[in-house]
């Protein structure tokens, strides 16, 4: 696939993404894609990716790509995003330093780094709102995260913030 075909897939999905579109979003995605944002999480499979995209839409995230390279099939570039649960951590937007794969004009692969000041913000938010989470609210945080891992869907993006405004304001 030519990179001017790469750079149409991910501007489709960057523009479906800020339109809260979730079918344009999910048919983007290849049937085994996966989507990992280093030391934080891993996902693959494209239902799973569906569940991600619902959670996403929940919280009103915003992405913005500002692609930095196209070499033969991937694209390399800066991702902003802004969403609810960062705004309730403290964190206005999350960089990440990105690789998109794209195979038939499916999106097959995504890899995000985290630039060090989101990733240490993110983890420790992460960790604190977990610990949290099981101390205060142990039924609801077995249903977010059992096995210590986030669930992605709508219903766990709308409980996910509800546990966490109860946390900001237990510390406040």
């Amino acid at each position: 696939m030519k990179a001017d075909g790469v750079t149409e897939v991910v501007r489709a999905y960057e523009e479906a993404y800020n339109n809260h579109d979730a079918k344009a979003i999910n048919r983007l995605y290849a049937l085994d894609a996966r989507f990992h944002i280093e030391g934080i999480m891993a996902i693959e499979g494209k239902q799973v990716l569906a569940g991600r995209t619902d959670y996403d839409i929940e919280l009103h995230t915003h992405i913005h790509i500002d692609p930095i390279s196209t070499h033969g099939n991937k694209l390399r570039a800066l991702v902003t995003e802004s969403n609810e649960w960062l705004r309730e951590v403290g964190i206005r937007t999350a960089e990440y330093e990105s690789e998109f794969e794209v195979d038939n004009g499916k999106i097959t692969s995504i890899v995000a780094k985290p630039v060090p000041a989101t990733g240490g913000a993110i983890m420790q938010a992460l960790d604190d709102f977990t610990q949290w989470g099981l101390s205060n609210r142990p039924r609801e945080a077995r249903i977010l995260m059992p096995e210590g891992k986030i669930v992605f869907n709508a219903q766990n993006a709308r409980l996910g913030l509800i546990m966490l405004r109860e946390w900001k304001a237990a510390g406040e």
